[in-house]
């Protein structure tokens, strides 16, 4: 077994298969959905960013959903500031924060006055919030701006679906034992059997339950806040 096998390698070939036939720029309306529900959506689809006359495009393969005043770990958490403003406004502009030295990118999502988002942890060949800003050119320039092109920013949709898995989220030692439980932070796994999973969670340090869930027997969304499974497995 690979003990080195990424999230990128997950989808590397998925990433090479995109076209512009093939794709729609996601409108506003898609963003006003709640970051619960996007967070996972948004694996597979495919972040774009103009840089001069050329377009970088690269599927993202890792998410995290932060949500509302009441998530401690969001940046709303403490209301209203200068520095989670955008948070605030409808769903479908960037809100780009400093850490440590990098930009990071969370979209925001939902409706107005409810702060939320979708930060993305990674896109293929790029794993690290803090490598997708410094690879996707994210500055301070472009936060508030509208997701579009623009403003040479936005996502396309192709039709993509990898199977994923949920897992607690990371770096937020500050934030209270509830919301460091809930499994808001997403990643592709795509292409692995249950045996490979359950293997790479052991290597990762999991000791806990994995859960199965198949998306495609149940109409229903599904809520990553039931506490039943330290990693969950959708396929």
């Amino acid at each position: 077994m690979d003990h080195h096998h990424s999230a990128s390698e997950d989808v590397a070939a998925l990433s090479h298969t995109f076209s512009d036939s093939d794709s729609k720029i996601l409108s506003r309306a898609y963003y006003l959905d709640s970051a619960k529900v996007l967070a996972p959506d948004m694996l597979g689809k495919i972040m774009c960013r103009r840089i001069g006359s050329n377009v970088l495009r690269h599927r993202i393969i890792e998410t995290e959903c932060y949500f509302g005043e009441e998530d401690t770990a969001c940046h709303a958490s403490h209301g209203r500031t200068k520095r989670s403003e955008y948070l605030y406004h409808p769903g479908g502009i960037a809100y780009v924060h400093r850490c440590h030295m990098y930009n990071l990118l969370t979209l925001v999502t939902g409706p107005e006055e409810h702060p939320e988002g979708v930060l993305i942890r990674g896109i293929a060949g790029h794993e690290g919030p803090g490598r997708v800003g410094r690879d996707m050119d994210i500055t301070s320039a472009i936060r508030g701006n509208q997701l579009g092109c623009a403003s040479g920013l936005w996502l396309e949709d192709d039709g993509c679906k990898p199977g994923y898995a949920a897992f607690k989220r990371v770096n937020i030692q500050y934030a209270d034992q509830k919301d460091r439980e809930v499994l808001w932070r997403f990643k592709v796994m795509d292409g692995i059997t249950d045996d490979h999973l359950r293997e790479r969670m052991r290597l990762y340090g999991y000791r806990g339950n994995i859960g199965f869930y198949d998306r495609k027997a149940s109409d229903s969304r599904f809520d990553f806040n039931t506490g039943q499974s330290d990693v969950l497995w959708i396929f």
